[in-house]
């Protein structure tokens, strides 16, 4: 029980973490679009910098940053809430690798975002990103390997680690459907709206 009110409350400051590092960084854009060039990043590379840029306009500024946005209520909506015949562990480690994910787009959609913008980014922000992105892909990989062998055990010959974790999810988030539908419909529209102009 106490190392469950720990998860819980690891989970609340980290959620609040990502949600102010992400929304930091829509207002840091807001206020920072007049000083930006007229051709700005629409592909980035991992470790920063563009490998596509775009005419400077109100879509491809705020792209990033609202992706950001809305991947982080994604990932961490999917979050389930405490059901009774699912064990401890599957919760522990689907956290850990919820949080691997939100890592892994805080790196690179907000911080890298940031860099890729502002020319005059320091370096201590290019390490923060490129220490984040490995953190975030240690703990996603990690975390998930063993949620599927917590899972393995309550699969039966019908139902794979794979549909048994979607069941899982579905099944806690059931409060949350509309968020995580409209979340995941915003992304996927700002993500393939640019490959069709490029």
């Amino acid at each position: 029980m106490k190392s469950d009110k720990t998860g819980r409350i690891i989970t609340i400051l980290y959620c609040i973490a990502a949600g102010i590092v992400s929304i930091s960084t829509l207002i840091e854009f807001i206020v920072k679009y007049s000083s930006f060039g007229a051709q700005v990043p629409v592909y980035l590379y991992p470790w920063g910098g563009a490998w596509g840029v775009g005419d400077k306009s109100l879509f491809y500024v705020f792209r990033m940053p609202v992706m950001a946005v809305c991947l982080q209520a994604m990932i961490l909506g999917l979050y389930p809430d405490r059901m009774e015949d699912w064990p401890d562990d599957a919760y522990s480690y689907l956290r850990l690798t919820l949080m691997g994910l939100s890592l892994i787009v805080m790196s690179q959609l907000s911080i890298n975002a940031y860099i890729s913008f502002n020319e005059s980014a320091s370096m201590v922000l290019q390490i923060l990103m490129c220490a984040l992105l490995v953190m975030g892909i240690i703990a996603t990989v990690f975390g998930y390997v063993r949620l599927r062998g917590v899972l393995k055990p309550m699969c039966t010959s019908t139902q794979s680690p794979m549909s048994l974790l979607i069941d899982f999810i579905f099944k806690g988030c059931k409060r949350r459907r509309i968020l995580l539908i409209a979340a995941t419909a915003a992304f996927m529209i700002l993500l393939v709206i640019p490959s069709l102009s490029l």
